[in-house]
């Protein structure tokens, strides 16, 4: 099973249609290329020859082996997504490559990592790590990571709807930013 997760430069109409054309992109790769990295690699190439220098996206793509209890990614400079393991610091998942569409030729390393029963993967953007309230203070990633290693017990929908809401409660009305 694939999982990615993504973020695009800008705001607004020019954005989506950014965001439109990654993803199209990065599904005619994933057809071609069976690994993560060579996807990212030809993912990045269309994209630097279809877009303005301006624009660029980050990028996080893995392939979830469920029979072996496996993921192996490659990572776009998207945040590292955080592995949470029994009694243990959150692990990022560090493989890394440049942004998407800044420039051609781009290598991407690739990993892969054994998942454990009850291990807690998070993909998230800085979408949740920048939100601000009304002084400008960021809500952080060790605020989103105590949340999580506070209610490792709970299921998956239940981590996100407390993440969700200790943002809200963060943001106390603050326009999103």
């Amino acid at each position: 099973m694939g999982v990615c997760i993504g973020d695009i430069t800008g705001k607004g109409m020019p954005a989506a249609m950014l965001m439109a054309n990654l993803q199209a992109t990065f599904r005619s790769q994933g057809l071609i290329h069976e690994d993560c990295a060579r996807c990212l690699q030809g993912t990045n190439d269309m994209l630097y020859r279809s877009t303005e220098a301006t624009k660029f996206a980050t990028f996080f793509y893995g392939i979830l082996d469920t029979q072996n209890s496996t993921i192996c990614f490659a990572n776009g400079g998207h945040d590292a997504p955080l592995l949470f393991r029994k009694n243990n610091s959150p692990q990022e998942l560090k493989a890394t490559g440049l942004l998407l569409g800044i420039m051609t030729d781009t290598n991407y390393s690739e990993e892969q990592i054994t998942l454990e029963p009850n291990d807690i993967l998070t993909l998230y953007t800085d979408g949740i790590t920048e939100a601000m309230n009304p002084k400008g203070e960021l809500f952080g990633t060790n605020r989103f990571i105590e949340i999580i290693k506070h209610n490792q017990e709970r299921s998956a929908q239940e981590i996100l709807d407390l993440v969700l809401q200790d943002i809200r409660s963060h943001a106390n009305e603050a326009a999103q930013s």
